[in-house]
């Protein structure tokens, strides 16, 4: 992480994703697997009432709620690839928040030293 301290903007947040690749990774697979998992759910519901000529019955519930089942865990899938980018950002945007202050910090310090001296010869 010292690497990421030292860097700035968009080198950060590249530095960071290459920092903990294997996260990274899982988010974009747990992402890509949930909108496949979402689409074959909803495939399958559609399927199902297509299938059955949309006469709802015990039997068209029993096979629509599987499918329905797939699209909930589909959708899981994908909030949980999103949580990990949205830690991603905050991590990111922690690090923007930290240069800007120390920027600011430097800046206040500077213009303390120069009121100093202005009260000291005025």
């Amino acid at each position: 992480m010292a690497a990421v301290e030292q860097a700035t903007g968009s080198e950060a947040s590249r530095l960071v994703h290459e920092s903990f690749p294997i996260l990274n990774f899982f988010s974009s697979l747990m992402r890509g697997l949930g909108w496949l998992l979402f689409i074959i759910g909803g495939v399958l519901a559609v399927v199902t009432f297509a299938g059955l000529g949309g006469n709802i019955e015990f039997r068209t519930l029993v096979l629509f709620l599987p499918a329905l089942g797939v699209m909930i865990a589909g959708i899981l899938m994908i909030v949980l690839g999103e949580v990990i980018g949205v830690v991603f950002s905050i991590e990111k945007n922690t690090f923007k928040s930290a240069r800007s202050l120390e920027t600011i910090a430097k800046s206040m310090r500077l213009l303390s030293d120069i009121s100093r001296k202005m009260d000291k010869q005025g």
